[in-house]
């Protein structure tokens, strides 16, 4: 029997464990040196902390979790993600009790149910930080500047970080109100551009019903012409001279006394409508 790891999973094992071991001393030393405290949250959780985390109806919880039922019966998840373990722990321990702000850094494993790629596995491995007890957007800045020296010490050069905000508390309902006026105007726009493609794949699929119709009737006028037209070179066919001359060979005949049911053969024979 051939053993080997599951499909998005990886050894690692020397020499590159000791770049792992490197980036991890760094992250250490680094972060210590902010005043965050390192925390190990388990790597399995009950699954409800993430669904109310991350969201329900999140392709994170809907498709790539690793969730469970262990024994006794509860529903258990491998932890996609490092920010609910450590807010879990900070609200069941009451950390918030203790001296504001709170700071903590945690690494380890994470796992998705996703589809492997060049550098991108199902257990994975992150760095993170938290801070709790302080809404000041000097903390932020602290992270950044954290995060900026951490990467350099890694040899990581010509960086360009880029800030985004969804506004402060005063700013944010604005901001909120203008981009569901956005995405409604966006998606008015594509209702509308559906709705134009179906009437123009409708029109379409008339026109090519059409087309048969157009050239089954074609057809039976070039049959019903072709049928006149072969009835007609059935019989004679005559010139402009051909006529003159006949009429004047059945006033001949005439001179000749032809008898009224020869003259009305001779007359049938050549109706006027064919002239």
């Amino acid at each position: 029997m051939k053993y080997s790891a599951l499909k998005g999973i990886r050894d690692i094992f020397p020499p590159e464990i000791y770049l792992w071991q490197k980036i991890e001393k760094i992250a250490d030393d680094v972060f210590s040196a902010y005043g965050f405290q390192e925390i190990r949250p388990p790597i399995i959780e009950s699954s409800d902390i993430f669904i109310r985390s991350i969201g329900e109806t999140t392709d994170i919880v809907e498709k790539e979790m690793y969730t469970f039922n262990d024994k006794a019966g509860r529903l258990i998840t491998l932890r996609p993600e490092g920010t609910a373990s450590v807010v879990r722990c900070y609200i069941e321990h009451h950390l918030y009790n203790l001296p504001t702000p709170q700071k903590f850094f945690y690494s380890g494993p994470m796992f998705r149910y996703e589809r492997p790629q060049a550098g991108r596995f199902r257990q994975f491995y992150q760095i993170g930080a938290e801070a709790f007890g302080i809404a000041d957007p000097k903390i932020d800045a602290e992270i950044l500047s954290m995060l900026k020296v951490f990467l350099e010490k890694l040899d990581l050069s010509d960086l360009t970080f880029e800030l985004n905000s969804i506004g402060c508390g005063k700013c944010r309902p604005d901001y909120r109100k203008a981009l569901l006026n956005f995405l409604y105007a966006k998606q008015q726009l594509q209702n509308q551009n559906t709705s134009q493609n179906q009437t123009n794949s409708q029109d379409q699929d008339n026109k090519q019903k059409q087309e048969p119709d157009k050239d089954n009737k074609r057809n039976q006028s070039e049959r019903e012409n072709s049928s006149s037209s072969a009835s007609r070179n059935e019989q004679p066919q005559y010139s402009p001279t051909d006529v003159e001359n006949l009429l004047n060979l059945i006033k001949e005949e005439e001179k000749k006394h032809i008898g009224k049911k020869e003259k009305a053969k001779a007359l049938r024979v050549y109706p006027r409508n064919e002239w």
